[in-house]
């Protein structure tokens, strides 16, 4: 399928407005869901270990790619989630990762059927 078709979670018109090149722009959904389909687990790991800077890290990476690919729902929770790791911000921190669990799946599934990335592990 085209990545020009709309994506659930995803606002496909930024992003290519964004990167310009409708390959190049599938090719890096097809990488985010990759490197991003389990985030959440690694957040709550790295919370239940005591590493507050590893979940942080997550965050910010998540943050990153998700904003430059336009994939706004999920750049939102991970912006909060990264404040609030690093005490930006005052939050519920199992809500924001519970946020950020449900803006990564309805991304991912919304990539996963535009793109047959289901397989992608």
């Amino acid at each position: 399928m085209s990545v020009r078709a709309p994506i659930d979670g995803v606002d496909v018109e930024e992003g290519l407005l964004r990167l310009g090149d409708p390959a190049l722009y599938e090719t890096l959904l097809r990488q985010f869901v990759t490197s991003f389909r389990d985030a959440a687990e690694r957040v709550r790991a790295a919370l239940e270990r005591g590493d507050r800077e590893a979940a942080a890290d997550v965050a910010h990476a998540v943050r990153g790619v998700s904003g430059n690919l336009a994939v706004n729902e999920v750049r939102a929770a991970a912006t909060l989630l990264e404040q609030l790791l690093r005490g930006e911000a005052t939050a519920d921190t199992a809500g924001v990762v519970d946020a950020l669990e449900s803006a990564l799946a309805r991304a991912v599934s919304g990539i996963d059927r535009a793109l047959g990335t289901e397989g992608d592990v």
